[in-house]
């Protein structure tokens, strides 16, 4: 039972990783992008800020579910 909180465990971590590099991709700039992003350069995603928040936000809650997994076993 252990085994498989571990793995659970790293999964989440995992996923909030990669979270966490998607919010700092959408916040490069790009030059082949069509319109600019709401901090007012030509990014990978026109809504960076609100967009690298989310997700930010999404790799945080991940976090906190891994946290409370381990606090409760």
């Amino acid at each position: 039972m252990e085994q498989k909180n571990q793995n659970k465990g790293k999964r989440l971590f995992i996923w909030a990783i990669v979270f966490v590099v998607l919010a700092i991709i959408t916040l490069l700039p790009l030059g082949t992008a069509d319109d600019k992003c709401m901090l007012g350069y030509i990014a990978v995603c026109p809504f960076s800020p609100v967009s690298s928040l989310i997700l930010l936000v999404v790799a945080f809650y991940l976090l906190m579910i891994r946290k409370k997994q381990y606090i409760s076993n």
